[in-house]
């Protein structure tokens, strides 16, 4: 599974080094990216995970059809405190559950762990589609959490490129950043 873990790895490098730049090309190497993280994470009981990747490769279709509209329709954006708080609260109504459901009846090895990041998860990447400066912010955190969930798991791979990934989206941020206060000043 080591090559199924690199290559996942790999491809959803691509995609974030794509995103960052704003290029739509990076949402179809997510999805493939994501389609072989599907079977990693099956593979390690960790279903929810397996889960969002098929979620992210959907995302990925729709972030590419999202993105293929003129920049003028789809301009940067960041949410108010409440609107944050909202996804926040949101996240969280849904990933306790969620978390205490796949407790008491699969048996993933860090149930809530995996629900917190699924749901979060999906948030972030409908930000990252929708052209939400905030999902970087959301990517940080969430990708720690993988740094945590996949050494636990024994897939030192992942661990490091999530380590990786953290720190790119504050590479993102810094980059779309400065791509909105280029549209404000035109």
């Amino acid at each position: 599974m080591r090559w199924v873990e690199l290559f996942s790895a790999l491809f959803n490098l691509a995609y974030v080094l794509g995103i960052i730049r704003l290029k739509r090309w990076a949402w179809f190497a997510g999805g493939i990216g994501c389609l072989l993280a599907v079977w990693l994470f099956w593979d390690q009981g960790l279903y929810l995970e397996a889960l969002l990747n098929v979620a992210y490769t959907a995302m990925a279709g729709y972030g590419w059809m999202h993105w293929g509209q003129p920049r003028a329709q789809r301009p940067l954006f960041s949410l108010d405190v409440w609107a944050k708080f909202g996804w926040v609260a949101g996240g969280c109504f849904v990933a306790w559950p969620l978390g205490w459901l796949f407790h008491a009846y699969t048996p993933n090895p860090n149930p809530f762990l995996d629900a917190g990041i699924f749901t979060f998860s999906l948030v972030a990447t409908y930000g990252q589609a929708q052209r939400c400066m905030d999902n970087w912010w959301a990517w940080m955190a969430i990708n720690t959490a993988m740094v945590a969930l996949c050494l636990l798991r024994d897939m030192p791979i992942y661990a490091v490129y999530s380590a990786l990934m953290a720190g790119l989206s504050w590479k993102g941020w810094m980059n779309w950043k400065n791509e909105d206060l280029a549209q404000a000043d035109t």
